[in-house]
């Protein structure tokens, strides 16, 4: 009889620890985009980046000016964890690099036609008023 009791107490206890561990440190699932879409900005750039009629769009702005650029028809490059994604205009290039692992920043890139690099900045996602 005793065995029994023992054998009992030791199944209950069996089935309760991994509710008791999962109570006191319950899992996180972290969500991971598959595509770009967003705004993203710093101090002096606004970016946008969504899908839109089967095709990438970009939008580029410099803060505090009535200058920006509207492209489309991103070609998109996997390498590894990273999307490259790139549109060209009159042989200059633009590229958002973006990773899945990261979604709330991307690496904008412009290319000027002669190949110098003429912008190289990090941004980060911006939502809401003021982006």
């Amino acid at each position: 009889m005793k065995r029994i009791y023992s054998t009992a107490a030791l199944l209950i206890f069996g089935l309760a620890t991994p509710l008791f561990t999962q109570a006191l440190m319950p899992m996180v699932a972290v969500a991971q985009a598959n595509n770009l879409q967003g705004s993203f900005s710093d101090r002096e750039w606004d970016v946008s980046v969504y899908y839109q009629n089967n095709t990438y769009q970009y939008r580029g702005q410099l803060r505090g000016s009535d200058k920006s650029i509207e492209l489309s028809g991103a070609t998109v490059l996997k390498d590894g964890n990273r999307r490259i994604y790139t549109w060209n205009n009159n042989n200059t290039r633009y590229q958002v690099v973006w990773q899945s692992q990261d979604p709330d920043y991307i690496r904008v890139r412009v290319t000027n036609p002669r190949g110098k690099e003429v912008l190289n900045r990090l941004l980060s996602r911006c939502e809401g008023k003021g982006c």
